[in-house]
């Protein structure tokens, strides 16, 4: 458990004052992360030069060694370049089409409304007679809370006025 510390603390133990696990995920290194990341870092130099030596070194030196059995050079640089040619194929191709293929379409009644859209609350229209205290003329004034307006409403400002 040392990948948990405990964020700031309140007289409740959580920092919004409500009962519960007052611990958050914590991204700092420590021993074990340090450990693996170092020897990943080391296997992977090892796997490139390996391949690099591979790659450069001519047949006849590995048979000079005794090593009789290798794949052609083409393939030292075929098979990176056919994974990087994938790669770009399902970020250029693949991955946005699967995208599209989630996306509901215009007249979906789902790009209109979702289970995060916030009605827009009916305005009070305040006539002016009435005495308003300062703390009402401030709110009046203030930016109202983000809400969703109504297609037929938008519709409406914007072609028919």
């Amino acid at each position: 458990m040392s990948d948990w510390l405990p964020t700031s603390d309140t007289s409740s133990g959580h920092p919004n004052g409500q009962n519960g696990d007052s611990r958050s995920p914590n991204p700092s290194p420590n021993t074990g992360r340090c450990i693996y990341g170092f020897v990943l870092f080391l296997v992977s130099i090892l796997m490139f030069l390996l391949y690099f030596l591979y790659a450069i070194i001519t047949t006849q030196v590995f048979q000079s060694i005794g090593l009789t059995y290798f794949e052609r050079k083409y393939w030292s640089l075929a098979i990176p370049t056919q994974i990087l040619v994938s790669i770009v194929m399902f970020a250029v191709c693949l991955y946005p089409s699967v995208n599209y293929l989630f996306t509901p379409s215009l007249n979906h009644c789902n790009t209109l409304f979702d289970s995060n859209t916030r009605n827009t609350s009916s305005v009070k229209t305040s006539s002016m007679d009435t005495m308003e205290t300062k703390e009402e003329k401030s709110h009046r004034k203030a930016i109202p809370p983000i809400q969703d307006l109504k297609p037929d409403f938008v519709s409406q400002q914007l072609y028919l006025n």
